[in-house]
């Protein structure tokens, strides 16, 4: 209730003010379950025990909007190594789906119709398949774009110094790829020729 009334969000404040008005507090979750299904009644409270509540009432609903930010942690003791072991654990739960697959498979009922959101799965290497292919596609087409460049930019220097297309490239992925000292040493051999 202070969440509310202290909340410097108008919002919040009003939706205060509106139960203060109206007296219209629970003694507990049980009685905000039973007079939100026999009466107009909105019941606010703990996001995973009303998410419960729907699964076993089936005619409640929830609002997918979550007022606070609240998530569960685990006690140990200082230096546990149980907090590392079960933090790892958590997360290759949460990433493989099996968070989701024990939620749904527990909670889930009769209740839950077609017309309800669909609820958001662990992100999977196969759903990235198309931006994979896209990002390969673009980086193919840039190297074609630049190796064309390289072999115009070859292409019209060999014309202007009356060389090779071949030597010309060659000297020029020389320069480009590291092996410059060589490729100086080359160009003042073929300019001193000349």
């Amino acid at each position: 209730m202070s969440f509310f009334k202290n909340s410097k969000i108008a919002v919040y404040h009003r939706i205060y003010q509106h139960m203060e008005r109206k007296k219209s507090y629970v003694s507990g979750m049980e009685e905000g379950f039973r007079r939100a299904q026999e009466e107009n009644f909105a019941f606010i409270g703990e996001a995973v025990s009303l998410d419960l509540a729907v699964a076993r009432y089936c005619n409640l609903t929830s609002s997918q909007e979550v007022i606070a930010m609240r998530g569960y942690s685990i006690a140990a003791p200082l230096g546990s190594p149980l907090v590392k072991n079960l933090t790892v654990a958590i997360l290759e739960l949460s990433e493989s789906g099996k968070l989701t697959y024990l939620k749904d498979k527990w909670w889930a009922n009769s209740c839950v119709g077609a017309d309800r959101g669909h609820t958001s799965e662990a992100l999977q290497p196969h759903h990235l398949r198309g931006l994979f292919l896209l990002l390969g596609l673009g980086l193919g087409v840039g190297l074609l774009l630049a190796l064309l460049e390289l072999f115009s930019k070859a292409r019209s220097q060999a014309k202007d110094s009356k060389k090779s297309c071949c030597s010309v490239l060659t000297s020029e992925l020389n320069w480009r790829f590291g092996s410059r000292g060589e490729s100086t040493d080359q160009e003042t051999s073929d300019k001193s020729k000349a």
